[in-house]
């Protein structure tokens, strides 16, 4: 299974299938602050639940939609990928498939992360998509506290000196 790209934008797709309006669109796009996703401006304004919208990009994108209460997650997989880059990239291995390694995360378009990760298990690395939310309490629940503490550091670490 390889990300399909398309020139349709999730926000049209949205429309399109019609899950929202484009007005609805509109409002999302310009109520959103710059780091915030689409689907999380959509959820957040009670326009449209994740629930609803990630499974739509998934299929569009041609991978996997992971809710981890159907997903059994392999400790070997987890023992792939480091807490530090887990948490960084905002990551979770979820099991090894035939020839690759299922990650669920909330941007599967960020290629460069799945390079990283390719190379870093030195093994090709299929994407499926998650909540962020979903994602964020997964990393905390198989990491630990420890993941918690990496995740305050890297949000430090970016924050613009004085």
């Amino acid at each position: 299974m390889a990300l399909r790209r398309s020139h349709v934008s999730i926000g049209q797709l949205f429309v399109d299938k019609g899950l929202i309006t484009s007005d609805q669109l509109k409002q999302a796009e310009q109520g959103r602050s710059e780091k915030e996703s689409l689907c999380a401006a959509l959820a957040r304004l009670g326009i449209l639940q994740e629930t609803k919208s990630l499974p739509v990009i998934a299929q569009h994108l041609d991978i996997p939609y992971i809710s981890l209460k159907d997903q059994k997650i392999d400790p070997a997989a987890i023992r792939m990928i480091p807490a530090r880059l887990a948490t960084q990239y905002q990551i979770l291995p979820l099991k090894r498939e035939e020839q690759h390694l299922l990650v669920a995360m909330s941007d599967p378009s960020d290629t460069k992360i799945l390079d990283e990760v390719r190379m870093l298990v030195r093994t090709p690395v299929q994407p499926a998509l998650i909540s962020t939310q979903e994602l964020a309490e997964a990393i905390r629940q198989y990491y630990g506290v420890g993941a918690d503490t990496v995740e305050a550091m890297v949000a430090v670490a970016e924050l613009p000196s004085a």
